[in-house]
């Protein structure tokens, strides 16, 4: 099961918008008609927006989801030689967009003093870091 299909399945009043887009009932507050979307991203990454101003933390939380849960399994955090092969740079700048997408939704959920897990500290430090990394491999200081 996709973690698309994971997510939406446990979602009241679910429906299909698009290819990968979905409206839903949020279960972070008591909803009655649909007010969050869905929308299934590059490398599977789910964006999740409650139009009634939920945190993405409550979200998940509700549904006995975590943040992790909504990212794609990576297999950087894996220990590997580097590529002699330069890395394309739409790929670079892929990537680098979706730690900043995940850095974005840290920052907004931290400005507006919603709770932070431990685990989303920890995937805003990897995301950081990961981001460091690739302007350091490109040259950039």
């Amino acid at each position: 099961m996709s973690k698309l299909d994971n997510f939406v399945s446990r979602l009241n009043k679910a429906k299909r918008t698009g290819k990968d887009s979905w409206i839903a009932c949020c279960p972070a507050h008591q909803d009655k008609n649909p007010s969050m979307t869905i929308k299934e991203v590059q490398e599977g990454m789910l964006l999740v927006h409650c139009f009634a101003g939920c945190s993405i933390t409550d979200i998940v939380g509700a549904i006995g989801m975590d943040l992790s849960d909504l990212m794609p399994d990576r297999v950087a955090d894996e220990v590997r030689k580097p590529s002699k092969i330069p890395f394309n740079a739409r790929d670079v700048l892929e990537c680098i967009k979706s730690d900043a997408t995940l850095l974005c939704v840290f920052i907004s959920d931290t400005v507006n003093n919603k709770q932070i897990t431990a685990s989303d500290a920890a995937n805003a430090y990897k995301a950081a870091a990961r981001i460091v990394a690739a302007t350091q491999m490109g040259g950039v200081e």
